[in-house]
């Protein structure tokens, strides 16, 4: 009888041991979706960190994905012909069709001009850029407001001195990874 206790005793006492050094399944469930958790913070920085550098370079391109107007109308549209593109304090902008032919050959227009106006903020907070340009070309002024996401997906609204307002949705390239092509401008 003595030694079924000490062998149920013994028993007792290893797998109490033996319980507290093996995890719960939740806690290692908790453990791997903390592991994630910042993964994803780590690589949303990173991507804010490249967003806020080409911004800051001033050499770069808005390759829109999506065109659209100021009423929500939304349409896909060639990455290729339709874009905003910053160098330095020159812009360019165009609007392309690959079904037709236009002023620019390119089934649009197409318009070289000056940045007169700059402002980027950088909301570190949100992980956001918001940028506000003025770009002035032979035929008008255009306002160009940004609104760019950490991971560099940008909708930009250009408003000239009508009503009409055109909008481009796409992501940031920089000036030399970019596969635009620019048409003939005025």
């Amino acid at each position: 009888m003595k030694t079924i206790n000490l062998i149920l005793l013994f028993t007792f006492l290893m797998g109490g041991m033996f319980a507290q050094s093996v995890k719960t399944e939740k806690e290692l469930r908790k453990e791997a979706a903390e592991k994630k958790k910042e993964a994803r913070k780590a690589k949303l920085e990173k991507e804010f960190e490249a967003t806020a550098a080409l911004l800051i370079s001033q050499r770069f391109v808005l390759e829109a994905q999506t065109t659209g107007n100021r009423f929500g109308d939304r349409r896909p549209s060639p990455s290729n012909l339709n874009f905003i593109m910053v160098d330095s304090v020159h812009a360019v902008l165009q609007v392309g069709s690959s079904g037709r032919v236009g002023l620019n050959d390119v089934g649009g227009i197409t318009l070289d001009g000056t940045i007169t106006s700059w402002k980027l903020e950088k909301n570190d907070k949100g992980k956001t850029f918001d940028l506000y340009m003025t770009i002035i070309t032979k035929i008008r002024t255009y306002d160009v407001i940004m609104s760019v996401s950490a991971s560099g997906y940008a909708s930009a609204s250009i408003n000239g001195n009508t009503a009409s307002t055109l909008i481009f949705d796409g992501n940031l390239v920089s000036l030399e990874e970019s596969g635009v092509y620019k048409g003939r401008s005025y």
